[in-house]
């Protein structure tokens, strides 16, 4: 398995911040990155519902090429992906070979 490629988020998490993380996420996928990780800052807030929608459809599409997509971090906006119950969809709080 290779190091995990891991993607910061933070701030305000509005359409055009979740559009932006899509874009890394994409880009790190099409350089034969599958396993990434989302490390949510302690200020970081959803403010959208494109970025759950998209970390579900990234994390089934990463999972089909036989790689991973993991939530980590902490604050507000790993809270919301909880209360939306993402954390049945995808690893949340866990970094791959990192433990739980």
């Amino acid at each position: 398995m290779t190091d995990p490629i891991t993607i910061t988020a933070s701030g305000v998490l509005d359409h055009a911040r979740a559009e932006a993380l899509a874009a890394r996420v994409r880009a790190a996928v099409r350089n034969g990155k599958l396993d990434l990780v989302v490390t949510f800052t302690a200020d970081a807030v959803l403010a959208s519902a494109a970025l759950p929608a998209f970390l579900l459809h990234a994390g089934a599409i990463v999972r089909h090429v036989g790689g991973g997509l993991h939530l980590a971090g902490e604050g507000p906006a790993l809270e919301q992906l909880r209360a939306l119950r993402l954390d049945q969809a995808l690893t949340v709080d866990a970094i791959p070979g990192g433990g739980q």
